[in-house]
């Protein structure tokens, strides 16, 4: 599951997308339901290239002993820097989770995002410069893809 990395990319999002003066139980409690709801319909909103890769996922953790729904349920973690950005998308436009999430991963598969996230860094060398740049660049899709994902639900309503 990459579990460090998945860390890592929820830590990032929230130094970026969090008020610093909020507290933990403010920011726990505001995402608190709405990650219970992705979480719970996750199977039935992520769409194309991640889709596949939440179900290869599951399969693995299924093939140990594990059943459907607590595999289901323990691969959402590895999208939980997307279930952040989707409930942020929500908040800010007031659209439904679900509707909200269905946009965020339709727009994902529209413009390939998770192939440039994956070539950006793939095209970098070890440099740490190259790597940043990367990081830098993969920061700015995320920030389009959010703006063009509030366009949309904007739009719709």
């Amino acid at each position: 599951m990459g579990l460090g990395r998945v860390l890592e990319r929820t830590t990032r999002w929230v130094l970026q997308n969090i008020d610093k003066e909020l507290s933990p139980a403010t920011i726990v409690g505001e995402n608190l339901q709405g990650l219970a709801t992705l979480r719970d319909s996750f199977g039935d909103v992520v769409a194309g290239e991640e889709r596949a890769l939440f179900a290869a996922r599951v399969s693995e953790i299924r093939e140990v002993g594990a059943d459907e729904s607590f595999s289901e349920r323990l691969m959402t973690l590895r999208f939980l820097d997307q279930m952040l950005d989707i409930l942020e998308i929500a908040r800010e436009t007031g659209a439904d989770v679900l509707d909200t999430a269905r946009a965020y991963y339709r727009i994902s598969e529209e413009f390939d995002l998770p192939w440039l996230h994956r070539n950006s860094f793939a095209a970098a060398s070890e440099d740490q410069w190259e790597q940043r740049a990367a990081r830098v660049l993969s920061e700015d899709l995320a920030r389009a893809h959010r703006r063009i994902v509030v366009a949309v639900l904007t739009q719709e309503r």
